[in-house]
């Protein structure tokens, strides 16, 4: 029968009972490789690849000659190094071949991008730097390299959000449930192949009738060196804060910019 051809056969017992089977004829080896292709920033690469009991593996990427480590079940295993010294970035063809009894082979090749470099960081349009904001759900718009995502995070309290960006580059993004009191925004772009850019700077923004929360002053244990600075925030309880100093043994002072 031709590659894909179909056999019935039957047996049957004394008393005429029947009971069928179905006989499949394939040519060519059953193959499966994963992963199975796509953008990617790791390199060595582990694969896993199965195929048909008692068959042999032979596996390159572009015209290198890749080792396999392969069982008598048919399944397999190898890593792929992408370019010298840990992975050069750029494109990739993964070509895998099994030998089967019967002189049966079946071949396949998968596509890599090695990706390693970080996309540029997001741009915060809204809120701006000192914004006081009147509710606890904040909108967060900007602008993106449009083949990335935007993650977002406000500190002390770690709420964390995402926005897809759109092909002209913009993005927004939605806080929900914020408490009262002193944020800080953060927003860094996250690329299809994972790489993340460095974060925006710190944009503080003031959340009245927030979501109700105990006070907490943020960073609430802090080593400074000689003369540092560092500036503090409270998040909960019920604005407009106050700050005193209960006591010092180092001199130390408050400022409206901060604890120095």
């Amino acid at each position: 029968a031709p590659d894909g051809g179909m056999d019935m056969i039957e047996a049957i017992d004394s008393k005429g009972t029947r009971a069928q089977a179905q006989i499949n004829i394939v040519e060519k080896a059953p193959i499966y490789l994963n992963p199975g292709g796509g953008i990617i920033r790791h390199s060595p690469l582990h694969f896993e690849a199965q195929t048909a009991a008692n068959c042999t593996w032979e596996a390159m990427v572009d015209s290198t000659s890749i080792a396999v480590n392969s069982m008598v079940d048919g399944r397999a295993w190898f890593e792929v190094s992408f370019g010298a010294d840990g992975g050069t970035d750029g494109k990739y063809s993964v070509t895998a071949t099994v030998f089967c009894q019967g002189g049966r082979s079946s071949t396949t090749t998968t596509e890599f991008t090695l990706d390693r470099q970080p996309p540029p960081p997001p741009t915060i349009l809204s809120p701006t730097p000192g914004s006081a904001l009147d509710g606890g759900d904040v909108i967060v718009t900007g602008t993106a390299d449009p083949s990335a995502m935007v993650e977002m995070m406000v500190e002390p309290t770690k709420y964390y959000t995402s926005a897809m960006v759109a092909d002209g580059g913009s993005w927004t993004g939605s806080f929900y449930g914020l408490p009262s009191g002193e944020h800080l925004l953060m927003a860094r772009s996250v690329d299809v192949a994972g790489n993340a850019s460095a974060p925006t700077p710190g944009i503080n923004i003031f959340v009245w009738n927030g979501t109700s929360a105990p006070l907490k002053a943020w960073p609430d244990y802090l080593m400074l060196p000689p003369m540092g600075a560092q500036q503090l925030r409270a998040v909960g309880g019920a604005p407009p804060y106050n700050w005193t100093l209960d006591s010092t043994a180092s001199g130390a002072t408050l400022s409206p910019s901060g604890f120095t």
